[in-house]
């Protein structure tokens, strides 16, 4: 058996290791926080902000949608709750979606936004 999985192994150098393990870890890392923010789940939000959200979400992949529905929506709670509202808001969101979506997946998750109707136009310009 260890020569079959010899066969199958595959070699990269330390540096592109090291690349791949950080782009791991920062894959993970929403996963890591998504039990701390669950508990905060169960604010209200502005109702067509959670259709929007959902939709959004449609254009993640797949295999990630799950995460980043928990991962974002708690931490869109937790904004809203520490600026002490009442409701999720856009900007409570938008604010979620940077800072709980990995660097890889940012420019994907910033045209999901623009085509939603997410970013102001001053917070576009800065983006470009």
């Amino acid at each position: 058996h260890c020569y079959i999985a010899a066969d199958r192994a595959v070699f990269i150098d330390s540096v592109e290791a090291e690349s791949y393990t950080r782009m791991i870890a920062e894959l993970l890392q929403p996963l890591m926080t998504i039990k701390k923010q669950q508990e905060a789940f169960n604010m209200e939000w502005e109702e067509p902000l959670r259709e929007t959200f959902d939709r959004i979400l449609e254009e993640t992949p797949e295999v990630f949608r799950d995460v980043a529905r928990k991962a974002v929506g708690a931490k869109a709670e937790v904004n809203a709750r520490q600026r002490n509202g009442g409701k999720v808001t856009d900007e409570d969101l938008v604010g979620a979606f940077f800072s709980e979506t990995p660097e890889v997946f940012k420019s994907a998750m910033i045209e999901s936004l623009r085509r939603a109707g997410m970013l102001r136009k001053d917070e576009r310009e800065k983006l470009v």
